[in-house]
């Protein structure tokens, strides 16, 4: 299993509302001050406990369990109520907490949804707040009083930790990656004590296999150590009464994803036919089941992908038997692009040619829905690109260009839109192919040549690239020229540009960069809010960045420097939570260091930038 996959339900969706800095901003301001500084005040404990100010840190907790008295949400009530509980049993006090934990129980079996009314927002969702302490504390580095959030509430709300679904978005965010990593690495832990050994085995070969693909090897030795300690168990029959095409679709995309061979997208297409009536089932799928089940099957073990290239050929042929042309053609696209990856260049083309034929027809056919053409079209022109294949790539798009394929808007199957559109829409691809192979020059040419929307969206894959290549100052430069994306704002880019340097360790550049931004006009620009709401949102991502910074300058003993940044946080409401956590971050790297005097000198400064947040 790979480590991106042991994402959750209960991490997931409040995570998000925790790292970005705009989602902070909501996140804060859905909450209230009270909220606000009573969990800041929570955290600041389990700090003072960490570095043996026990007694501080119990006298502590009396305020936040003061402030939960002037909440009236349940589940702000709950969130703080969870959080609280967690510290007290952290502590080691445990009729406090087993009396807190009551509390919080009791409220959680009362309501149903949070605010007045109920609504499809993971905010709604009263365990979505449970989420929120959770992470908070996770964030904090105070993993123990994390789980003992998570068991408090009965083992329900710890399995999901481990068990959930890729979100790839998430993954890209260095912060979030990071934390992951470290949430992994502490739940196998809390496995392995409570006697969950097959678990904490699970968990640790897929650290193993996450830092392998970092290249760090000495880590890879360490959890492969780890877990070759354990004797695996039998799992558990799960499957129960799930039909037979449910169990292939899993266990293909478990077999794929455990190769780290296939795209989950790719594999999705594969397995999608079986919810359909077309011909290919369990029966088809079989003979690629059986070689995920030989542990000798790699992608690098040549006889074994002589055989999965041949249990695929079959399938290709049976697609054959698929009535609607745009659906065949999709199933042909996802097995090329398995091809591709196998270096098998020539059957990937041939599948390809077949695959843009089947589409043509099925655009004059009436056994499709039109506006699945434009996702298999991508596919194909993907596939072509994989295999280094440009010239057909392009060829394909100029077909488009040239009215010879008519494209349908995606929600609108019987709406065709005009070819220079169609034609852009599918331009991203080859600007993201040409800054791949390093060909910056033509991918900016192509990229400056589309129309605003996508555009903006090859421009953003250029950035993309510069990003994975160390080149951050390009890659901010090109930002800057983005006028707006879809799912994505400018100053967010920008921001995670940034964020990707910090974690590279550029951290000069990164403050410099940081503080030369209007981030602003960026937000008013991107966000099209008022200023006053913008000017807040912009300082949510000034003074995260400077957080993320001071926070690594600390964990490297540079301590002036760390110090140095924080100063450059603002002292006004967006910038007193960032300015506090940083704060608490050098007081742990100074407790650490054996300067115990300096981390409660940092923490009193904290706590006093805490309590100013609600006005009671």
């Amino acid at each position: 299993m790979r480590l991106r996959l042991i994402l959750s339900s209960l991490v997931l969706a409040p995570l998000l509302n925790l790292i970005h800095p705009i989602a902070i901003a909501l996140a804060q301001e859905e909450a209230g001050p009270a909220l606000t500084e009573a969990e800041l005040l929570t955290s600041l404990a389990g700090d003072y406990a960490n570095i043996g100010q026990k007694d501080q840190a119990i006298q502590l907790l009396k305020e936040p369990l003061s402030l939960n008295q002037s909440l009236v949400e349940p589940c702000h009530k709950l969130s703080l109520l969870a959080s609280v509980a967690g510290q007290y049993a952290f502590m080691g006090q445990k009729v406090k907490s087993s009396e807190v934990f009551s509390q919080a129980r009791n409220i959680l079996e009362a309501t149903k949804y949070c605010g007045p009314e109920p609504s499809s927002s993971a905010w709604s969702d009263p365990t979505t707040w449970i989420s929120l302490a959770f992470l908070n504390h996770a964030r904090a580095s105070q993993y123990d009083t994390a789980f003992q959030i998570a068991t408090g509430f009965g083992e329900q709300y710890i399995e999901p930790i481990q068990n959930g679904l890729e979100y790839r978005n998430a993954v890209k965010d260095p912060e979030w990656s990071k934390l992951n990593v470290a949430i992994q690495r502490k739940l196998a832990n809390f496995y392995f004590r409570t006697k969950e050994f097959n678990k904490a085995r699970t968990i640790w070969l897929a650290l193993a296999d996450y830092y392998k693909e970092q290249g760090k090897l000495e880590q890879v030795t360490q959890f492969q150590n780890l877990a070759s300690k354990i004797e695996p168990t039998k799992a558990d029959n799960s499957v129960g009464s799930q039909s037979p095409k449910e169990i292939a679709r899993r266990s293909l995309f478990e077999c794929f994803q455990k190769l780290r061979l296939l795209y989950p997208d790719v594999t999705w297409t594969l397995t999608r036919t079986l919810d359909t009536e077309d011909p290919i089932g369990p029966e088809e799928l079989k003979p690629i089941l059986d070689l995920c089940k030989e542990e000798r099957f790699t992608a690098k073990n040549t006889a074994s992908t002589q055989q999965l290239v041949q249990a695929l050929d079959q399938i290709a042929v049976t697609s054959q038997q698929i009535p609607a042309p745009i659906k065949r053609a999709d199933l042909l696209a996802a097995i090329a692009n398995i091809y591709g990856q196998l270096k098998k260049d020539t059957e990937a083309t041939k599948l390809l040619d077949q695959s843009l034929s089947s589409l043509k027809a099925g655009l004059k056919s009436k056994l499709d829905d039109r506006y699945e053409a434009s996702a298999v079209l991508v596919s194909i022109i993907s596939g072509y690109l994989d295999i280094q294949r440009v010239d057909q790539a392009l060829e394909v798009a100029q077909m488009v260009r040239a009215g010879e394929i008519k494209l349908a808007a995606p929600d609108f199957a019987n709406i065709v839109v005009g070819p220079k559109f169609a034609y852009d829409s599918l331009m991203p691809p080859v600007v993201a192919f040409y800054a791949e192979i390093g060909n910056f020059e033509s991918a900016l040419q192509l990229a400056n040549s589309l129309g605003r929307g996508h555009q903006d969206d090859a421009l953003l894959r250029i950035v993309q690239r510069y990003v994975s290549i160390g080149q951050h100052d390009k890659a901010l430069q090109t930002a800057q020229t983005i006028r707006g994306l879809e799912f994505q704002n400018k100053a967010e880019v920008m921001y995670d540009i940034l964020a990707e340097a910090i974690e590279a360790g550029n951290l000069e550049w990164a403050r410099q960069a940081t503080q030369s931004i209007n981030w602003k006009a960026q937000a008013t620009e991107s966000i099209m809010q008022d200023r006053e709401q913008a000017g807040a949102f912009s300082l949510a991502y000034h003074d995260r960045l400077l957080l993320m910074i001071a926070r690594e300058y600390a964990e490297s003993k540079q301590f002036t420097q760390a110090l140095n940044v924080t100063a450059q946080i603002g002292v006004d409401e967006p910038g007193k939570v960032p300015k506090a956590e940083a704060l608490s971050a050098i007081a742990r790297q100074y407790a650490k260091g054996g300067q115990p005097k300096e981390a409660v000198k940092l923490l009193n400064q904290a706590v006093e930038i805490a309590r100013s947040i609600s006005p009671n």
